[in-house]
């Protein structure tokens, strides 16, 4: 019941205020948009009790709305349709805003929970040897057609942290986020190939898994005073090499170096926040060889630039 009530005043009545707010944007035949979705949907309550068809559905409400000609219920739902999509997208932001207000972080069946139960029963060892042959392997898979386009995750997760950050729905931030939103679309004009299905899934890589996965090693790690790896992550397209005849052998040579310059632009990004923070005599030099080393490839494998990362930690404590 306390969820119920949390979620609502969390993510249902915020919607309802950005949702009208969204209609009262500068779109372009924005009109009566609200009221046809009103039709639309009270429509759809009444005929689907009646047993009627998705198409008798419509065709009623074309016929509310005097809509004879073919061209002109074409684009009315178009324009329907566009604006769910926006609606979707919009209520996906603030639910995740209000994430970690629904939902006990540290609480029974997180990560967290379970470490404080493994310290709080000392079974530190006994976890030290299980984790010595268990790994987690997480494959990206997912086909990203299923998914928005990267430039409308990036403004989900703008509208996500300016919410969170509780800012009021009339302040510029927001109604320009959606405003943008209303302007991008959210539609791929042609067929992605395994490339393109890379990109998208690079977005995630970049903006979720790069951040969380050291952070729940780190948390094994330190629980139970272990150095391994217990946490990989696997990539799929490009590598499906199941039958699909667009996957061919350069186009996976493709994606690794895809995989490759990313992750290092990721490392490189991270080598400059280090060195605003490590300005010491003995660090700072050290840490701008490495970071020229890196740029210019010249690391033969992980494990080196990783000897020289720990070697320069060393010097630092």
């Amino acid at each position: 019941m306390q969820f119920n009530k949390s979620f609502h005043s969390l993510v249902e009545k915020k919607y309802e205020t950005f949702s009208k707010l969204f209609l009262e944007l500068p779109f372009d035949e924005i009109g009566d948009l609200g009221i046809q979705l009103l039709e639309l949907n009270e429509s759809c309550q009444k005929y689907l009790k009646q047993n009627k068809t998705p198409q008798e559905i419509i065709q009623e409400f074309f016929e509310i709305n005097n809509y004879t000609e073919e061209a002109i219920q074409q684009k009315s739902l178009v324009r329907l349709i566009q604006f769910l999509e926006r609606q979707v997208a919009l209520f996906d932001a603030l639910e995740d805003a209000a994430f970690s207000d629904l939902h006990d972080l540290k609480g029974t069946g997180t990560l967290a929970n379970f470490l404080q139960k493994v310290h709080q029963t000392n079974k530190q060892v006994e976890l030290k040897k299980l984790l010595a042959n268990y790994k987690t392997r997480i494959v990206l898979t997912a086909h990203p057609t299923q998914f928005y386009p990267n430039t409308v995750l990036g403004i989900i997760r703008d509208l996500t942290e300016t919410v969170s950050a509780n800012k009021s729905p009339e302040q510029k931030e927001i109604l320009d986020l959606l405003l943008q939103m209303g302007k991008t679309s959210f539609s791929n004009h042609n067929k992605p190939t395994p490339i393109d299905e890379a990109n998208s899934l690079l977005w995630y890589l970049e903006n979720i898994f790069y951040e969380i996965f050291p952070n729940i090693q780190q948390d094994i790690n330190k629980a139970t005073d272990n150095n391994l790896t217990n946490i990989e992550l696997g990539f799929w397209p490009g590598g499906d090499r199941d039958g699909n005849p667009f996957v061919t052998h350069q186009v996976t040579e493709s994606v690794s170096n895809l995989l490759h310059d990313k992750i290092i632009s990721l490392y490189l990004q991270d080598f400059d926040k280090l060195l605003k923070k490590l300005t010491f005599p003995g660090i700072y030099q050290e840490l701008l060889n490495i970071q020229s080393k890196l740029k210019s490839q010249e690391f033969s494998c992980s494990e080196e630039l990783l000897d020289n990362l720990v070697l320069l930690r060393n010097t630092l404590i």
